[in-house]
């Protein structure tokens, strides 16, 4: 989750980055390591927005299908008020605690 915190200019820094250059076996181990996973990452990174709308149709179509399985197990009634729980209870806050200037000033207004 790290290097995809990173912008992609540090990532072509860590992929163009030479173990050899360091002395220690530990840390041109650790380099080597982050320069894979720098290949890895940039991908994603450098189309971003491909994966936030991938991850944001995977998780509506995980709460759609949700009471479609728990009604099979639970009373219909009960799959759709545990589906509706879990949204309210884990995902309701999560944009707002993930993007905290997203949320609106309490006692802003006069």
């Amino acid at each position: 989750m790290g290097l995809t915190a990173q912008d992609l200019t540090a990532l072509r820094i860590k992929k163009s980055i030479d173990p050899n250059d360091y002395e220690d076996e530990e840390q041109r181990q650790r380099v080597a390591k982050e320069k894979v996973w720098a290949g890895k990452v940039e991908p994603l990174v450098r189309r971003h927005h491909l994966l936030l709308v991938s991850l944001l149709l995977m998780n509506a179509g995980v709460n759609e299908a949700l009471p479609i399985f728990l009604g099979q197990i639970v009373p219909e009634w009960l799959a759709v008020v545990l589906s509706v729980g879990k949204f309210a209870v884990f995902e309701a806050d999560r944009s707002t605690a993930s993007c905290p200037a997203t949320v609106p000033f309490h006692g802003a207004m006069p």
